[in-house]
């Protein structure tokens, strides 16, 4: 069990009361908008818990590493090690161990291309932690083509994507601020 769960984010229980489906939303007792001032919408409350999430630097590190933990991390119920992603995560990987955002929970001796040996940690990662990531990948704007938002100018008309694994070029008008 993560011992940061009530730290990451936010905590289980309100991320499953914010994934309510259509239905079951229906028939607990909402608010009426019309005639109670103090009542919020669902994208209102949900504007709030992200706000609110900001202030908690698990929750910015989780927004920090979105895209490796959507694209290289596997699901909450599975273990993966550097291994299973490549050499270049280890540094991903210890940074979120070190915030508590996955947990080692193994280990295991790994023969690298290079032919280094190494014990590697084997890890799982806190399901609100990857909740979140899911949901920042799936919410943000992406100004990139290739699906990732930061990215760096090379020279003034060349911008390269800024997530580590990703190594697409494009112009200035491939680039979308919107």
């Amino acid at each position: 069990m993560f011992a940061a769960d009530d730290d990451v984010g936010h905590a289980e229980s309100e991320a499953m009361s914010h994934k309510q489906t259509p239905s079951a939303r229906a028939s607990t007792d909402q608010p009426d908008l019309e005639t109670d001032p103090a009542a919020t919408t669902d994208s209102e409350d949900a504007h709030s818990r992200r706000s609110e999430d900001y202030t908690n630097p698990n929750y910015q590190r989780t927004v920090q590493y979105a895209d490796f933990i959507v694209e290289e991390c596997k699901p909450p119920d599975e273990t993966f090690d550097a291994s299973d992603i490549g050499q270049w995560a280890v540094g991903n990987l210890r940074a979120l161990q070190t915030d508590g955002l996955i947990e080692a929970v193994g280990e295991r001796t790994h023969t690298w291309g290079t032919g280094d040996t190494s014990i590697i940690n084997v890890y799982r990662i806190n399901p609100a932690v990857f909740s979140d990531a899911q949901d920042i990948v799936k919410e943000r704007s992406a100004y990139l083509p290739c699906g990732h938002s930061g990215f760096k100018n090379l020279n003034g008309d060349t911008y390269v994507c800024g997530y580590d694994h990703c190594t697409e070029q494009y112009s200035r008008e491939d680039v979308s601020l919107k």
